[in-house]
């Protein structure tokens, strides 16, 4: 590679390191944009006319990093690994509801981690903390199980 080839991917990847700390757990915020959402849900993916409709776009939503510290401090893997939330949910098999003291005063009412929907998501993405889920805490347990259990790895 030459050394303005090398140059620009150092730049590149520069960019993708995050201004923010990402720690497992935490809960932050991300933009909610119905053009580009960083979140995605599978109604996202419907067509307009389709008898259900999309979901409601807010101008941020909520994600949990369960993905390990040992990687998240890795600037060499620029995502990480989030479970959405959101204050409407189903109560199902595979959602977990958070309780406000989790969170900061800025996040109202409790919330509920839709652990079938985890997915990849770049760190420069998350915007602020606002809360943390300690990973002793009941509901990341659950949480954990539930996803091993999509994984079928228990």
């Amino acid at each position: 590679m030459s050394i303005l080839g090398k140059k620009l991917g150092d730049a590149f990847w520069e960019k993708l390191i995050p201004t923010i700390e990402i720690e497992q757990g935490g809960i932050y915020k991300v933009d909610d944009d119905p053009k580009n959402p960083v979140i995605k849900f599978l109604s996202d993916n419907l067509p307009n006319e389709h008898p259900k409709k999309k979901r409601e776009f807010h101008n941020f939503r909520l994600a949990l990093v369960i993905q390990s510290n040992k990687i998240n401090d890795d600037n060499n893997m620029p995502s990480t690994l989030v479970v959405p939330l959101s204050h409407k949910g189903r109560n199902t098999d595979f959602t977990v509801e958070i309780r406000t003291k989790y969170l900061d005063d800025s996040v109202p009412g409790d919330t509920v981690a839709h652990v079938h929907l985890t997915q990849p998501i770049l760190k420069i993405l998350l915007r602020k903390k606002v809360g943390y889920l300690p990973e002793t805490a009941e509901e990341f347990t659950t949480i954990r199980a539930v996803y091993y259990r999509l994984l079928r790895l228990i």
